[in-house]
C-alpha cells in the first residue's frame, strides 16, 4: 500500500513544516482575495454599464419626445435641417417598416443593457410602446428602410458623431 509520505513529500523538521503551512495559507489567502476582488470588479463594471445604459435610454427618450412633439409633416424637414447643421447625438431616420438586421449573439451583459434601455424608454415614453432595441454589428447596420449601409452615409451626417470603430 502506498504511504502518504511517498506521494506527498512532507518536511521532517518542525521549521520545514511551519514554512510549508505558512506557504499554503498565503496561497489560499491570495486565491480567496483574488476571487473576492474579481467578483467586486465585475459587479462595479456591471453597475457602470447599467448606469450608462439608463443614461443612453434617457437621451433616446428625450430625442423621441422631441420628434413626437413635432407635427408629422415637419419631422422629415427638421431631420434634414439637423443633418445639414451637423447632426445630433443620435442618427435618426424615419422608416416605413422595421429594419431586419443580423443581431449580435446574446450575452448576459447585452441582455442587462437591453433590459435597462427598454425599461428606461418605457418609463419615459409609455409602457404600451411598440419597441425593439437590439445590438448589431456596424458592418451589418442598415438605415433608410434597409436601403443604405451605415458607412455609405455622407461624412457630414454621422461619421463624426458615431463610433464606427471598436472601442
Amino acid at each position: 500500500m502506498f504511504s502518504l509520505r511517498k506521494l506527498l513529500p512532507v518536511p521532517r523538521s518542525l521549521l520545514g513544516r511551519m514554512l510549508l503551512l505558512t506557504l499554503l495559507v498565503v496561497l489560499l489567502a491570495q486565491a480567496l482575495s483574488s476571487v473576492i476582488w474579481v467578483s467586486q470588479l465585475r459587479a462595479s463594471q456591471m453597475e457602470g454599464l447599467l448606469t450608462s445604459a439608463r443614461s443612453l435610454g434617457q437621451s433616446m427618450a428625450a430625442s423621441v419626445s422631441y420628434f413626437r412633439s413635432l407635427p408629422i409633416g415637419y419631422r422629415p424637414m427638421v431631420l434634414d435641417q439637423l443633418r445639414n447643421m451637423g447632426g445630433t447625438r443620435f442618427f435618426v431616420s424615419l422608416n416605413d417598416k422595421p429594419l431586419s438586421m443580423r443581431v449580435l449573439p446574446e450575452t448576459p451583459r447585452k441582455r442587462a443593457v437591453l433590459d435597462a434601455v427598454d425599461a428606461t424608454l418605457r418609463e419615459r415614453l409609455g409602457s404600451n410602446l411598440d419597441l425593439s432595441v437590439q445590438f448589431v454589428n456596424p458592418e451589418d447596420l442598415r438605415i433608410f428602410n434597409s436601403a443604405l449601409k451605415l458607412d455609405e452615409l455622407p461624412r457630414s451626417w454621422a461619421h463624426y458623431a458615431l463610433s464606427l470603430e471598436p472601442l
